[in-house]
């Protein structure tokens, strides 16, 4: 990849929103993924458990 020329002070931006998105994107998959997954996991169980719930109600008649 070639380089382009470019200001000292455009790339101090450039390199700063670089490490911005950087940080920001770990954040992502380090904390707010797992978190959302654990989430939806745990209301697929508790879908889970009330789809029984309901089953064994309709056995019961």
């Amino acid at each position: 990849m070639s380089s382009l020329d470019m200001s000292p002070a455009s790339k101090k931006e450039v390199d700063s929103f670089t490490k911005k998105l950087t940080r920001e994107a770990e954040l992502l998959v380090s904390t707010f993924f797992p978190q959302k997954i654990a989430d939806m996991d745990n209301l697929l169980q508790k879908k889970e458990k009330e789809g029984k719930k309901s089953d064994d109600k309709e056995e019961d008649e």
